[in-house]
């Protein structure tokens, strides 16, 4: 299957079968756009397991004090991990984050973080996800993401 021409809801409904191959990440970091471009999010697996990230620390990305990274920012990735990790348990069908929260462990001012997305509990409808935030194998933010999946309702006629 050529991968330039997979939709972003292909690739993720591909990712729940299989883990995504070196084309068709490059294809969704193209798709993926929004926040986690805006943050320089780079998507490294994207499996029916979970989901791996990372993020190079830069100076858009510390607080007013300059001294560490703003727990937004943490926050941030952490929420994107969570939402595609569930998005794959959807099969790429529309899901809605009903919760998001975190708690920081330590302060980090400069490398690369890692975001693991791993599934607590996928059901029907509801889908719990844990995230990691780590430098080096230290904990910087540990997360709980409770995503629905979006419901269509039927049009009026």
């Amino acid at each position: 299957m050529d991968a330039s021409n997979l939709s972003l809801r292909q690739l993720l409904d591909l990712a729940a079968d299989r883990p995504l191959h070196m084309r068709e990440l490059a294809r969704f970091a193209d798709l993926n756009d929004g926040i986690d471009r805006l943050l320089g999010l780079r998507y490294l697996e994207i499996t029916p397991d979970g989901v791996r990230a990372e993020m190079h620390i830069n100076s858009d990305h510390l607080d007013c004090g300059g001294n560490s990274v703003s727990r937004a920012v943490c926050l941030a990735v952490a929420e994107s991990v969570g939402s595609v990790t569930a998005a794959v348990a959807a099969r790429g069908n529309p899901i809605n984050v009903a919760h998001v929260s975190g708690e920081f462990c330590r302060n980090i001012a400069a490398g690369v973080v890692e975001i693991t997305g791993t599934f607590i509990n996928e059901g029907d409808s509801v889908a719990l996800v844990d995230v990691s935030v780590t430098n080096r194998g230290e904990l910087i933010l540990r997360s709980t993401q409770r995503s629905v999946r979006a419901t269509t309702s039927p049009s009026a006629h």
